[in-house]
């Protein structure tokens, strides 16, 4: 922003603000949001950010999104939360350095990097600092000012939200270009993978009813590492045997290997499924026109490997703007089946440390890495569907899902972490904004 647009935005703000009281302070859109009670003239609050370089009136509080707070929110609730708005001035012999009083406290935000959000009190001691650079020295020459592009302050918070808007909606697609050409990979590889072990399946189930055939002219309970038998095709075939067990016993164990091989197809092909329903609805989704992360409810897959339908499934359903699934157990027995049963080794699991709990599942592939905001809703689930839920703040461990045992005599829901990261979270419900609910509760 010019200096003039500044100016412009905070003598607005202490025309209409002066007298307001400080009701609390948001983290949102990347920067800080006070909220002012008993504004006037529909002033709500005020926005800053230093990273984005902009600083305007707020008249609408509900169209910035709650994030989680950072060190500079939690300094200000402390040092301004309660107090009153006296005022804010621009301080351009240091740059584009904005001043906001609160009584004998003054909030100073340098709009430029390099330089930390600080506060100091009547006398110019610092009282508080974002971080320990804070000193701002003059300018040897002044800034050169430009007319202002936009000549109403308030008109900033709409242009700001339409570019966070902008940008959210090309992260939005980025992501999910990212998840479908995640979910290709993983069809193509449980389809090569599918292809071998039905390869497999079939050669057992061959040679098991080829010995099968022939089982009667064989000394059935003799142990051999080898077998010569003509097949079905008149050639003759050389079927090589485990020597620790009987011809027949080897018969028998193949035709249980083809079995086994065949409940694992199908739940290949349930995996197959479900990846293709996700990337065709990934395909559906419309475009979000919301500021914040939240992206419409498409209709989404409900269907979980391991699930029988009509039968009571263990866990919460969630998705995640970015497409990915979250699973929360609803009790300590289901806790084990979503889990030991319904989860893959590369999931991650998530849980709330010293705290009883759900067992929560983040759905990912082999080799795939999960952003920092979905390590965080996973946190932030775990948290809430645990007795920590009322403060919301507390350490959460979370692993891929292949570190997390469970060991004979184990209470249901108890389990072993062999390796793991912690992880403390601090937060409100309105994380669950950035979820879609996708059970029907």
């Amino acid at each position: 922003m010019h200096l003039s647009e500044l100016t412009a935005a905070a003598t607005l703000l202490a025309d209409r603000g002066s007298g307001a009281i400080v009701n609390t302070v948001h983290r949102s859109c990347g920067g800080a949001l006070i909220k002012l009670y008993g504004a006037s003239g529909g002033l709500e609050g005020i926005f800053f950010s230093t990273g984005a370089r902009n600083f305007f009136p707020v008249t609408d509080i509900a169209a910035f999104p709650r994030d989680p707070i950072t060190n500079l929110e939690e300094g200000l609730r402390k040092y301004i939360g309660g107090r009153r708005f006296t005022g804010a001035t621009l301080d351009s012999a240091c740059g584009r350095v904005v001043r906001l009083s609160f009584g004998e406290i003054t909030l100073i935000v340098p709009l430029f990097s390099g330089k930390a959000v600080h506060i100091v009190d009547a006398a110019g001691a610092v009282v508080w600092c974002e971080h320990p650079d804070t000193a701002l020295a003059p300018l040897a020459e002044p800034l050169r000012d430009l007319p202002p592009r936009v000549t109403d302050p308030l008109e900033w918070q709409r242009l700001f939200l339409a570019e966070v808007r902008k940008k959210r909606e090309e992260e939005r697609l980025r992501r999910i270009e990212k998840e479908k050409k995640g979910l290709r990979e993983r069809i193509a590889k449980m389809s090569a993978e599918k292809e071998k072990a039905q390869a497999r399946a079939a050669g057992h189930r061959e040679t098991a009813e080829l010995i099968k055939a022939w089982i009667y002219t064989l000394p059935s309970q003799e142990r051999r590492s080898a077998v010569t038998l003509t097949g079905f095709d008149g050639a003759e075939k050389t079927v090589a045997l485990d020597p620790e067990r009987t011809i027949a016993e080897n018969m028998n164990d193949l035709f249980t290997e083809s079995k086994r091989i065949g409940r694992g197809l199908l739940t290949l092909d349930t995996r197959i499924a479900e990846a293709e329903r996700t990337i065709a609805a990934l395909d559906a989704a419309p475009q979000s026109d919301a500021p914040g992360p939240r992206r419409p409810a498409v209709d989404m897959p409900r269907r979980i490997a391991g699930a029988v339908p009509g039968r009571h499934l263990p866990c919460r359903r969630f998705r995640s703007a970015s497409g990915r699934l979250f699973l929360v157990g609803k009790s300590a027995a289901d806790n084990d089946e979503l889990t030991f049963k319904v989860s893959s080794p590369h999931d991650l699991w998530f849980h709330a440390r010293d705290h009883a709990g759900s067992h929560v599942i983040l759905r990912k592939g082999k080799g795939e890495v999960a952003t920092e905001e979905e390590v965080f809703l996973g946190c932030c689930l775990a948290l809430y569907y645990s007795k920590a839920r009322n403060g919301m703040e507390g350490e959460v461990w979370f692993s891929e899902r292949k570190f997390v045992q469970k060991k004979k005599g184990m209470p249901p829901g108890m389990v072993l972490l062999t390796q793991g990261k912690p992880k403390y979270i601090r937060a409100d419900q309105s994380f669950f904004a950035k979820l879609q609910r996708e059970d029907g509760q």
